[in-house]
């Protein structure tokens, strides 16, 4: 895994801690994705498309917010509702440090 992911996964673990383990892979193809995220009941994988650094930190910020709003007790009709986007921009903006 790339030295900025590898980065951006620990910080993600430390301030932003999920409930299940999380593996992060960077994979070589997927096509039409830049990411992707599988979980079951125990645990978490996370699928980054190689890509340039900056992408694939991008893409794994928002792929924690997709695990992250799964953990949610409220129910989710929508991947991309408001409480996942309101979770994606806080994680966004100390990521960038706005």
């Amino acid at each position: 895994m790339p030295t900025t992911l590898q980065r951006v996964a620990r910080w993600l673990r430390k301030k932003y801690p999920a409930k299940k383990p999380v593996r992060v892979v960077v994979v070589a193809s997927q096509p039409g994705l830049h990411g992707v995220i599988l979980w079951n009941e125990e645990r978490a994988l996370i699928r980054i498309t190689r890509s340039s650094e900056q992408m694939m930190a991008e893409t794994l910020l928002e792929e924690w917010a997709h695990l992250l709003r799964n953990e949610c007790p409220l129910p989710c009709d929508d991947d991309h509702d408001a409480l996942f986007w309101a979770i994606l921009a806080k994680i966004t903006k100390e990521y960038r440090g706005e």
